[in-house]
């Protein structure tokens, strides 16, 4: 039987808000965390860096 080759990958599950800076220190941290345990490959929520708030509306 062949064996097939595997890469390491995660998904990151966050809570953006609409403070930009804050944002990407977690997406930093979470980043690093994840190729520390090996990850390849790495999927970001869509809105990762940036999510408006409603509440000024």
């Amino acid at each position: 039987m062949k064996k097939l080759n595997q890469m390491p990958v995660a998904a990151i599950q966050m809570v953006s808000s609409d403070q930009l800076a804050e944002n990407l220190k977690v997406v930093e941290k979470l980043v690093m965390e994840t190729v520390t345990r090996g990850a390849k490959l790495l999927v970001l929520p869509e809105s990762f860096a940036l999510m408006a708030s409603n509440a000024k509306r």
